[in-house]
């Protein structure tokens, strides 16, 4: 199991920061973030692709996303 440092975010596929998912350290073990489509500025992101990234140890996993209404 791995722990995972903070934060955890969301991009749009302009590298732009649209949300923080998690930020807090969470220690090992399961863990389910759920993001509800809001921005940072909480209005509903458009329809589209998505990158998120966490964040352990000494590495990054970026991952892609479809987000649709």
């Amino acid at each position: 199991m791995l722990q995972l440092s903070s934060p955890h975010k969301i991009f749009d596929v302009l590298s732009r920061e649209i949300s923080t998912l998690v930020d807090a350290e969470l220690n090992e073990g399961e863990h389910i973030a759920q993001w509800d489509g809001r921005t940072t500025d909480n209005e509903l992101a458009s329809s589209g692709v998505y990158f998120y990234r966490l964040e352990f140890r000494a590495h990054r996993i970026n991952r892609k996303m479809l987000f649709l209404r």
